[in-house]
């Protein structure tokens, strides 16, 4: 930080303030470059092509079967069951019970996709010499 920034501060909030507009930049450039991915994938069909992948992995497997029981045992709980009950109930245990491997293997998808769809610069402005590793790291809490 600048040190004769830190002279014209009227009182300690701006540094937090500071910090939340530097944090909001952040997520905005990142909520932007989500975005912007997921368009592509839109775009150039590997979505659908993922989604297909994932609806073939896990139909007729154990993860169908048990979704399946959940939704008859809470449509058979309640008294009148609407969908949107029934969806917000399973949503949640849908998501959260995907076999590890098919996880791993859409995850490695969407990777290989992102690796392959970014622009690639000899100089990308991180004051790293090129090392890969922080690169590597942001990539991960992408996908």
């Amino acid at each position: 930080m600048n040190p004769v920034a830190k002279k014209i501060k009227p009182n300690g909030n701006s540094n937090s303030n500071q910090q939340q507009q530097e944090s909001g930049k952040k997520q905005s450039v990142e909520e932007s470059i989500i975005a912007q991915l997921k368009n592509r994938m839109l775009v150039s069909g590997e979505w659908l092509r993922l989604q297909k992948i994932l609806m073939v992995r896990l139909k007729g497997s154990e993860w169908e079967e048990n979704l399946r029981c959940e939704a008859e045992a809470r449509a058979l709980a309640q008294d009148g069951p609407t969908l949107s009950k029934l969806i917000n109930h399973l949503r949640p245990l849908a998501q959260n019970s995907i076999p590890a491997d098919i996880k791993l293997e859409i995850a490695q998808a969407i990777e290989t996709f992102i690796k392959a769809n970014i622009q690639e610069d000899d100089d990308d402005d991180d004051d790293d010499d090129d090392d890969d590793d922080e690169d590597d790291e942001a990539m991960e809490e992408v996908v």
